[in-house]
């Protein structure tokens, strides 16, 4: 079951409860957002940056089917969680410093990411996937953002050289509240190796 993220104080989830003029149906799928507040809708757009940093690249496991763990990235740097992905999952203090503290609640329009090889992959057949996970200020539970899980490379083999480049990009309408982290993981049915460096924006108005 997906974590809701969705404040249900008003229609954005702030503390400001004026409503906008209610926008017209049928929509694209792409623009059903709940109906935000005067202040929240009147914030100019910003673009949050990605970046794995300059330094070691960083590495991806998986085996079973499954990813053994994931990566958070930031704005200049990384942190691996030894554990698997979960659409709920605790970040420690240390996890959590990749993550970004947004100054109000905000929507997120547009996720995207590309991932550099810096090396093989050892792997038989590894998809890479990046996703978006979001908390309440006062949490250290993350949930996973709605829509946002993307994949960026179906079957990733040996074949492939040092400094491919993998990317993806997905289209959102998703409110988030104030702790935002983008996270990238692999999965493969054999024990298997992803090393890179990530870089990539997140859009949020």
């Amino acid at each position: 079951m997906l974590f809701d993220l969705f404040g249900r104080r008003n229609y954005c989830g702030c503390a400001y409860p004026e409503p906008r003029a209610e926008l017209p149906d049928p929509l694209p799928a792409f623009d059903r957002c709940p109906v935000p507040c005067r202040r929240c809708a009147d914030m100019p757009p910003r673009t949050i940056g990605l970046s794995s940093g300059t330094g070691s690249a960083v590495q991806l496991t998986a085996n079973a089917g499954a990813p053994t763990d994931f990566v958070i990235v930031g704005s200049g740097g990384a942190v691996t969680k030894y554990a698997p992905p979960a659409p709920l999952v605790t970040l420690t203090p240390d996890e959590q410093s990749a993550a970004f503290v947004l100054p109000e609640p905000s929507v997120v329009r547009c996720f995207s990411v590309a991932f550099t090889l810096s090396a093989q992959p050892t792997s038989s057949s590894a998809a890479l996937y990046a996703a978006l996970l979001a908390a309440p200020l006062d949490s250290d539970e993350y949930g996973l953002v709605p829509g946002s899980t993307m994949m960026l490379a179906p079957a990733l083999t040996p074949a492939l050289p040092a400094g491919t480049t993998l990317a993806a990009s997905v289209p959102l309408c998703a409110r988030v509240p104030a702790k935002l982290a983008a996270v990238l993981f692999a999965a493969d049915p054999s024990p298997a190796t992803v090393t890179g460096h990530i870089s990539g924006s997140i859009y949020v108005k």
